[in-house]
C-alpha cells in the first residue's frame, strides 16, 4: 500500500496523512493515532528518505548526555530516555543518544549532531549556571529544549521541576517534626537544579527563625564513594544534628549507610529525606520519604513540546514548571528526645 492508497482508505488527503504520520501537532491527537493504526495494520511506512526529501527535516531528535563513568548508572537517564523514546516511536521519529568521549565534551557532541545536520532538534539536561551547550544553541539558532531552566529561560523552551518548592515543602515538613538542627547535602551550586533547592532549604530555615550554619551544608555528587563517610563524619561533629534534607536520593540513601554505621536508626533517632522518587527508594530500609518526579513523564513531554517548537508554537507556551509530589514514608518522622 502506497501514501494515495492509504489517504483514500481513511478518507483524508495524503497531506494530511503525511503530516499525521510525521507527528505535526497541527494534526489532532486523534487524527493521528487513527492514521498510526491504518498504517500499521496495512504495513505501511513512509520511506525515511523521501520524508526527508520533502521537508527538509531528519525525522530525529538528539540529546546528549553529561560526562561521566557511567552515564545510565542512575535510573534518572534512563527513566528520561525511556520516555522520549516511548514518545519519538508514537510520531513515527527516531532518537539518537550521545555519550562525549572521555576526552570529549559536549559541546563537541552536540556541534556534531548540528552541524553533520543529524536531527531537528536537542533535548539538554542538567543545566548549569554557565552552560556552554546553551550559548552554542542560542546562537546557531538550533531547536532546543531544556530539561531546567537556564539563566536565558525567557529565549528558549523549557521543562523544569519546582525543586524550590519540593525542598521548601521538605523542610517545613521536618521543622514541623520537631527538628531544629538540619543538614544539607546538595549537588554543586554549577548546577541550576542545586541552587533552586538550596534556596528552598534556605527558606524553610529562615521562616522558622532558625539559623543558616554554613556547616551542616555540603556537597555530595552523586557517584560520590565517600558520601558515605562524609555524611557520618558531619553526624559525629555535630550530634546535635537530627535530620538530614538530600538533593538526590542516591546522597539519601548514603545519608541512611551514614546514620547506621554510627549506631542510630534512621528515621527514629535521625531523619533522613531525600529527593527524585527513584523506585529503590520505597525499598530501603525504612521507606524514604522523597519527591516524585514523574521522570518517564517529563520525557515525553520534552518531545511534544520540542515539536510543538519546531512547528512553531509560541514561546510562552512552551515553558512548564512541575510540582513534585511529596512521598512521606518512614525515614523521617518526629525528632528524638533522648538526645
Amino acid at each position: 500500500m502506497n501514501l494515495k492508497e492509504l489517504a483514500a482508505q481513511l478518507s483524508l488527503s495524503k497531506a494530511t496523512v503525511s503530516r499525521a504520520l510525521a507527528g505535526h501537532s497541527d494534526i489532532s491527537v486523534q487524527t493521528r493515532e487513527r492514521v498510526r493504526k491504518a498504517a500499521e495494520e496495512a504495513g505501511y511506512t513512509p520511506a525515511a528518505t523521501a520524508l526527508k526529501l520533502r521537508s527538509g527535516k531528519t525525522g530525529a531528535f538528539g540529546i546528549v548526555l553529561p560526562q561521566g563513568r557511567t552515564p545510565f548508572e542512575h535510573p534518572f537517564h534512563s527513566e528520561l530516555i525511556g520516555g522520549m523514546a516511548e514518545r519519538v516511536a508514537e510520531s513515527g521519529l527516531d532518537l539518537i543518544v550521545t555519550v562525549p568521549p572521555p576526552q570529549g565534551d559536549e559541546v563537541t557532541a552536540i556541534r556534531r549532531l548540528v552541524e553533520g545536520r543529524r536531527v531537528d532538534g536537542i533535548v539538554i539536561t542538567r543545566t548549569r549556571l554557565a552552560d556552554e551547550r546553551v550559548d552554542y544553541l542560542l546562537e546557531r539558532r538550533f531547536p532546543f529544549i531544556t530539561f531546567g531552566r537556564t539563566p536565558f529561560s525567557d529565549r528558549h523552551p523549557w521543562l523544569d521541576m519546582d525543586g524550590h518548592s519540593a525542598a521548601l515543602a521538605a523542610t517545613r515538613r521536618l521543622i514541623g517534626f520537631g527538628h531544629r538542627r538540619i543538614a544539607h547535602f546538595g549537588a554543586s551550586s554549577l548546577f541550576m537544579y542545586a541552587s533552586h533547592r538550596r534556596t528552598g532549604f534556605h527558606k524553610g530555615m529562615i521562616e522558622a527563625g532558625l539559623p543558616l550554619d554554613p556547616a551542616l551544608e555540603l556537597v555530595a555528587e552523586l557517584d560520590d564513594e565517600f558520601a558515605v563517610e562524609a555524611i557520618a563524619s558531619l553526624l559525629s561533629a555535630n550530634p546535635d544534628v537530627t535530620a538530614l534534607l538530600c538533593d538526590s536520593d542516591a546522597i539519601a540513601m548514603n545519608a541512611l549507610q551514614a546514620v547506621r554505621r554510627l549506631g542510630k536508626r534512621p528515621g527514629s533517632d535521625i531523619s533522613v529525606a531525600g529527593y527524585g522518587g527513584m523506585p529503590l527508594a520505597a525499598q530501603t530500609e525504612p521507606p524514604l520519604t522523597t519527591s516524585g518526579l514523574r521522570i518517564h513523564a517529563a520525557g515525553r513531554r520534552l518531545v511534544e513540546m520540542l515539536m510543538r517548537h519546531l512547528d512553531g508554537a509560541p514561546q510562552d507556551e512552551l515553558q512548564e514548571l512541575w510540582l513534585p509530589q511529596l512521598l512521606a514514608r518512614q525515614s523521617d518522622g518526629p525528632a528524638s528526645t533522648s538526645g
